[in-house]
């Protein structure tokens, strides 16, 4: 009999080889297509997204930087924040600073002599020594003098007010003896130079009583100042305009302190830029100075040979002599910003 079962058998084995080997090639395939399909896609959009890019970048590049719409918007705002800004420290910084005061020659005449009365009683309540004759930097001015030019009234005025100021801390801070006060001499002829205040060419009351004071202020009391004619005036777009001022007092340490302390804090805009201090004795005591006759007077009186303890001091704050001080100040007048210029 014939075999025919074999090969039926291999034939269908083989159809389902085949007909697997097909099933993952379409598989495969439907995978490949999904695949290149997503990336055409992706590869669409990045290139979309490229092309926008390109085309933002080439409009910025094309277009005019000025002027641009938010950017001025922008800065108007900013504008508008800096002069806020600068309106505040403006009146911060004007706050308690001294104006020139409109008033006549005759009225100053009678404002210098009273602020002359007062600060001499004032000196006279705190201990202070001042010399005979001072006018505080007005000499020109004092009992006798000539009357000043009007023009000049308002900043004369604006400088006995300031010179006031400074006369009075000096005394509140325990300074023991006040010889001088320098202005900026703008009203005098000839303002290229200023020298000692009061009358040229001729010494100083107080150098003459205090020969030591003189030697120790020398060389900032002769210092000359370059002066003009609109010294502290505020003209056009100046922002600031300042006054000098010459002191020169006698103090311990703790007085020149609270001197220094108190210009620091003063409501007017003081600032010191020139300060010379000088002793005026030894910081000790040779001993037999201390000792000297004091031991002799007492044997001879019957007590001990040796003298009190107050008395055999050699250093120390109990034996502190004054210092004299020399300082230069300069007091700013600001002007008042309103609409981004000086007043």
């Amino acid at each position: 009999p014939k075999i025919t079962g074999v090969p039926c058998l291999l034939k269908k084995t083989q159809n389902i080889v085949l007909v697997a080997l097909m099933s993952v090639l379409a598989l495969v395939f439907a995978i490949s297509a999904f695949l290149l399909f997503r990336g055409i896609s992706q590869f669409s959009k990045e290139e979309k997204t490229l092309k926008r890019s390109v085309a933002t970048l080439r409009n910025y590049y094309a277009r005019n930087p000025f002027p641009s719409k938010e950017n001025v918007e922008r800065e108007k705002a900013n504008g508008v924040d800096l002069q806020r800004w600068l309106g505040e420290l403006s009146e911060s910084l004007r706050e308690g600073q001294v104006e020139p005061i409109q008033i006549t020659p005759s009225i100053f005449k009678g404002l210098f002599s009273q602020k002359r009365d007062q600060l001499k009683i004032l000196a006279k309540d705190h201990k202070v020594t001042v010399p005979d004759g001072f006018a505080f930097g007005f000499e020109r001015y004092s009992a006798g003098g000539a009357l000043p030019a009007p023009s000049d009234v308002p900043r004369l005025a604006q400088q006995l007010m300031i010179a006031d100021q400074l006369c009075r801390v000096l005394f509140e801070s325990g300074a023991s003896a006040v010889t001088q006060l320098r202005r900026e001499e703008f009203d005098s002829a000839g303002v290229a130079e200023v020298g000692q205040v009061g009358r040229p060419n001729r010494p100083n009351r107080s150098s003459r009583a205090r020969p030591s004071v003189a030697r120790a202020a020398s060389s900032i009391v002769n210092r000359p100042w370059t002066v003009t004619g609109d010294a502290g005036e505020l003209k056009g777009s100046d922002l600031s305009a300042r006054l000098r001022f010459g002191l020169t007092f006698e103090a311990r340490e703790e007085a020149l302190m609270k001197v220094l302390n108190q210009l620091a804090a003063h409501e007017m805009f003081v600032v010191v830029t020139l300060l010379q201090i000088e002793k005026e004795s030894d910081d000790v005591v040779e001993p037999q100075s201390a000792l000297g006759t004091v031991a002799e007077d007492n044997v001879m009186a019957g007590g001990s040979k040796h003298p009190p303890r107050s008395q055999r001091l050699m250093s120390g704050i109990a034996l502190e002599q004054p210092m004299s001080v020399s300082m230069e100040v300069d007091v700013y007048r600001f002007a008042e910003l309103t609409s981004g210029k000086g007043a």
